[in-house]
């Protein structure tokens, strides 16, 4: 999908030209970083030194963690007041931890 950004311009008629400042085609990387860093992607196969540099694993599991509580609680907040949604949303996170916390297993060691 290549991103075109588009500019208006007056002809001597009075009408509008549209013509192209700048098109982004896919797989076209700008900057020395986001060279290596698809060169060194391409050559392993993998995203794992992308993840890393970016925590990108931290963001996956916040994420989750919010698509979480919106599924459980819905996405909205029903107070006004800020000090009032922000007891709201603990309350949430601490239902959502008793919930995580009943549905796991008791792990005993055998040996």
């Amino acid at each position: 999908m290549a991103l075109m950004t588009q500019n208006f311009a007056m002809t001597s008629g009075g009408e509008k030209k549209s013509r192209r400042l700048s098109r982004r085609e896919p797989g076209r990387v700008t900057g020395r970083r986001s060279m290596r860093t698809e060169i060194r992607q391409r050559l392993t196969g993998s995203n794992a030194y992308w993840k890393w540099h970016t925590a990108y694993n931290r963001r996956s599991v916040a994420e989750t963690a919010m698509y979480r509580v919106k599924q459980l609680f819905g996405g909205h907040l029903t107070l006004r007041d800020y000090d009032a949604q922000v007891g709201e949303a603990m309350a949430m996170i601490r239902a959502l931890n008793k919930m995580t916390r009943a549905g796991m297993p008791e792990s005993v060691r055998i040996a």
